[in-house]
């Protein structure tokens, strides 16, 4: 092969290696800047798909995620330490948890909860891996003479 064709297969696998990250810290971005109504909108699409929601628990859903979604809004944009942040977006999911199992059938409860622990699985691994990496370290500055 050319060095030159070695160069441009060498440049596209560096992309390719590259771009998962890319879009990952997109996607992040996009959900900082969402509002309260297009959080909403994902999560109740993601749990109608994966729950089969009939057409009234969607719509319940939909009126939960909102309702949640604006408070904790205000949660996280209002005055107070990270902790009390914590401790009140925690309460607020507990309580629209409860809100989401008055509407769901046994089975589809038993579903959310499995969902749920994979994503916080999913959480924690990501987290691992994270603490794992190493930090780029401070390049020393050559000692003088």
């Amino acid at each position: 092969m050319t060095r030159s064709l070695i160069k441009v297969i060498s440049f596209f696998m560096l992309l390719l290696a590259l771009a998962p990250a890319a879009v990952s810290a997109q996607a992040k971005q996009n959900f900082k800047n969402s509002t309260p109504e297009q959080r909403a909108e994902k999560q109740s699409e993601f749990l109608g798909t994966q729950l089969q929601l009939n057409d009234a628990q969607r719509e319940k859903v939909n009126a939960i995620n909102l309702k949640y979604s604006k408070q904790m809004d205000g949660v996280m944009k209002g005055n107070g330490t990270r902790i009390s942040k914590l401790k009140s977006a925690r309460k607020l999911n507990q309580d629209k948890e409860a809100e989401y199992k008055a509407i769901l059938t046994p089975d589809q409860i038993k579903q959310y909860d499995q969902i749920k622990k994979e994503l916080r699985d999913k959480m924690k691994e990501k987290r691992k891996s994270e603490a794992a990496a190493p930090a780029s370290a401070p390049v020393a500055a050559p000692a003088a003479k």
